[in-house]
């Protein structure tokens, strides 16, 4: 399957994470039913956002499971370098404790899904954002 991906450079400060956000969400909107995904990441001065942006034609048809299915390859991706992260309740964990949440959210014909660290102090995950500490949201 053919994928986008496209690297977006952050500024330092709140800024960031606003650009991020904006971002994903005119992505999001402006993608036609057959786009091939995008995974957009975000480089900041100490986080790592990401977002897949996936037509609804390649998502699971349960919303229930695109948080686990969006966030699998960042499991995958940290157990290539020997890191035994999984997945927990939609979210990313690392020894008992949460490193990253996730979020996704429907946006026109995707429904992206993002994470940030936990270490961000709004709702993100390993790379997203929303109002509730450690957790990623994002309004995508």
């Amino acid at each position: 399957m053919m994928a986008r991906w496209i690297r977006l450079s952050l500024p330092p400060g709140p800024a960031g994470p606003l650009d991020f956000d904006a971002a994903c969400a005119g992505l999001a909107a402006a993608q036609a039913k057959s786009a091939p995904p995008i995974l957009l990441w975000g480089e900041g001065a100490s986080s790592y956002p990401f977002a897949l942006i996936v037509p609804r034609r390649l998502a699971p048809g349960k919303r229930l499971r695109w948080p686990s299915w969006g966030l699998a390859p960042a499991v995958a991706a940290y157990r290539q370098f020997g890191v035994p992260a999984y997945l927990n309740d939609g979210d990313l964990w690392l020894h008992g404790r949460k490193i990253a949440g996730g979020l996704v959210e429907a946006i026109g014909e995707c429904p992206p899904s993002s994470s940030r660290p936990s270490a961000c102090a709004s709702r993100r995950s390993t790379a997203g954002s929303s109002s509730t500490p450690g957790r990623a949201s994002r309004k995508c």
